[in-house]
């Protein structure tokens, strides 16, 4: 049986999703689904700091490094399993696979990496920094959360 329509919305990109390690019981995989129509992508910056000298027109400015890029997104599992083994994988830092087309950042390659005819893009060193809230299900068994990304962000060094 089809989980959403004539195909399985898993099928599209079967391998999104996080993992802490090689074996099957450290990888859990996923749809990244986005409420809006122009879907968030990782967010950062740095952290500046400006202190305005009393008396004077001068300011003192430090600049307190990069902020950790963060992301946000709907997740949906295919069967609370799935959703129960991300919850477990979610305590360590792994490695987010997700979409192409869904970051302008390029992760670990600077290109997406192809499998099975689709276009991925990895980052590693990835920790789930808000765990799921919202979690709901459909009555096709699938789980909807929402759930914050975390890591480094090496583009200003």
């Amino acid at each position: 049986m089809a989980l959403y329509g004539p195909h399985d919305v898993f099928d599209d990109y079967p391998l999104l999703g996080f993992e802490t390690g090689p074996t099957d019981a450290e990888k859990v995989y996923f749809v990244f689904t986005r409420s809006q129509d122009r879907p968030l992508d990782w967010q950062g910056g740095r952290d500046i700091i400006a202190d305005r000298i009393p008396g004077g027109p001068r300011t003192l400015y430090m600049d307190m490094g990069a902020q950790p890029l963060r992301l946000e997104t709907g997740l949906m599992f295919r069967s609370d399993a799935d959703f129960r083994r991300f919850w477990r994988l979610a305590i360590e830092p792994g490695t987010l696979r997700m979409n192409a087309d869904y970051s302008l950042r390029r992760g670990d390659t600077p290109d997406p990496v192809r499998i099975s005819g689709r276009d991925y893009v990895e980052f590693s060193n990835v920790v789930v920094a808000v765990l799921p809230s919202d979690v709901t299900f459909d009555l096709y068994g699938a789980v909807h959360c929402t759930a914050v990304f975390e890591r480094e962000d090496t583009s200003w060094n």
